[in-house]
């Protein structure tokens, strides 16, 4: 997927502009802090990131398949301690019982008060569920640009449509054409058999007749 085409379609106006860019309005271009100067002749604002954000990278060496491992902060297992210890059970009506509300696995869940990420102003609050997305890089892009294709395939045979249908005509072909050679080769085995058949019994018939012939030239 080709993630700039996608972005421009929606009206992202490309590399070194920010995604939260839009025209402004004629109520809003009377404000100075708003309105389009010379370096912006596009009349758009650029509140967002122009400049994609930094991924740390983890360079110790540390975590899964090495035999160091983070060890300080075990939050997980606190917070299942924390909830271990909020049960209640000297209630014989009502059982037993959770005390804790709003520990560290309710923040997790969503189910604790607002805060920065749960919650009607929380961060994850921002977040909408949409389609889904659609591949942006079509075949015909694949051929103009000479992407690499499949050993064996003629002209980008790996992504036309045109070879796909080629290759099925020539694996049915083929099939056709092992199927008719198994019926001829069983054919050609009939074909002996009742000619071995013949023979044996034209065999028979000889040796019928000449013991017929022996039984008389001994009678005489």
């Amino acid at each position: 997927m080709n993630a700039s085409a996608l972005l421009q379609s929606q009206g992202w106006l490309g590399k070194g502009h920010s995604l939260d860019s839009h025209r402004f309005s004629s109520a809003s271009s009377s404000n100075k802090n708003h309105a389009p100067d010379s370096n912006n002749p596009s009349g758009r604002n650029a509140r967002g990131l122009v400049n994609p954000l930094l991924i740390s990278r983890n360079t110790d060496g540390r975590g899964i398949g090495n035999k160091t491992h983070y060890t300080s902060d075990q939050w997980w297992l606190s917070a299942f301690d924390q909830k271990l210890k909020g049960l209640d059970t000297t209630n014989s009506k009502q059982g037993i019982t959770q005390t804790v509300t709003e520990g560290k696995l309710d923040s997790v869940g969503g189910r604790a008060q607002e805060g920065k990420y749960t919650g009607t102003k929380g961060l994850y609050a921002f977040f909408v569920k949409g389609g889904l997305l659609e591949g942006t890089v079509e075949v015909g892009l694949l051929h103009k640009e000479g992407t690499a294709t499949p050993e064996g395939s003629d002209n980008g045979g790996g992504f036309s449509l045109r070879a796909k249908l080629a290759a099925k005509r020539a694996r049915k072909e083929a099939k056709r054409a092992k199927e008719l050679s198994k019926r001829e080769r069983r054919e050609r085995k009939e074909v002996k058999r009742f000619k071995r058949e013949r023979k044996e019994e034209r065999k028979k018939k000889k040796e019928v007749k000449r013991r017929k012939r022996a039984e008389k030239e001994k009678g005489e």
